[in-house]
Order: structure tokens, then sequence, then C-alpha cells
């Protein structure tokens, strides 16, 4: 009897990619995925970034600015 239904494990549907903008500590304003960030980690004060691939960048947000910011885009961290 076919139910048409796929045998085995599924992958689970992603999401919507969730994007924030973000200001450099060199005053460049840009948009990341969410998904692409790795770490966050609180450095003299600021939010730095750490990406999959192992690039990181300083931003000129405290961390309750930067969760605030992904609260408001609709990603959570």
């Amino acid at each position: 009897m076919n139910t048409g239904k796929a045998a085995g494990p599924r992958s689970p549907v992603p999401g919507p990619a969730v994007f924030v903008g973000l200001e450099r500590a060199d005053g460049v304003f840009f948009f990341v995925s969410v998904r692409d960030i790795r770490q966050a980690q609180e450095h003299n004060g600021r939010v730095r970034l750490v990406f999959g691939e192992g690039t990181t960048f300083m931003t000129r947000m405290t961390l309750s600015e930067f969760t605030a910011a992904l609260h408001e885009a609709g990603g959570c961290y």
C-alpha cells in the first residue's frame, strides 16, 4: 500500500533566513545572515562576531544592543 510518504528520516526544512544590520568598529554598516554567525563574544564592552569560516570582526554594539537587534530582526542568539 502506497501512503505517499517518503520512507526514512527527513531533513528539517530550514526557516527563512534572518538578516540583521550591524555596524563594524570602523563604521562600515552591513547586513549579515544570523545563520552565518557561529559565536558572539563580549570584548571590551563590544560584541565580536565569529563566523563559520573563522572570520571575526568587532562591532560597535554592546551585547544588549546586539541581542535587541537580533530580537527585532526575528532571530535569537
